[in-house]
């Protein structure tokens, strides 16, 4: 049975159990009521691995996680929680000197346009447009 590709042992980046929470401001009825403090979950635990030449796309709704995700990974926001491996190196808690180097090989793109199927031709894609920029990517 073909499973894939083979995998190289480690792998490019390898992400296990992100975590990144923010506090909610609690109002006055909250703070006299006792009410505990509360977190917004932005990420609560995903977990995946990207070998050499392979592309991740995170895709979902907005407000989903999807760029708090990337720029935990990129290290741009404090006070994650989880394993970050880059080239089998921990990256999670660098110097920031660490950090810019480590981000000259890595980044995130942002793309509103996705290839969308034209379906009166069936074997072919079609990239939308976005303005005053041409074709989307």
């Amino acid at each position: 049975m073909f499973d894939g590709p083979a995998r190289a042992a480690t792998p490019l980046l390898a992400v296990e159990g992100l975590k990144k929470y923010f506090p909610v401001r609690r109002g006055l009825a909250d703070i006299l009521t006792g009410r505990p403090r509360r977190v917004l979950r932005a990420v609560d635990g995903i977990s995946f691995e990207v070998a050499e030449g392979e592309t991740l796309g995170l895709v979902g709704e907005s407000g989903c996680g999807k760029s708090t995700a990337g720029l935990a990974i990129l290290q741009l926001l404090p006070d994650i929680e989880g394993e970050v491996r880059f080239r089998g190196r921990r990256i999670v808690g660098l110097r920031a000197e660490q950090n810019r180097q480590l981000r000259r090989h890595m980044r995130i793109e942002r793309r509103v346009g996705v290839l969308q199927h034209d379906l009166h031709m069936p074997a072919q894609f079609s990239v939308p447009r976005t303005p005053d920029r041409g074709p989307a990517g």
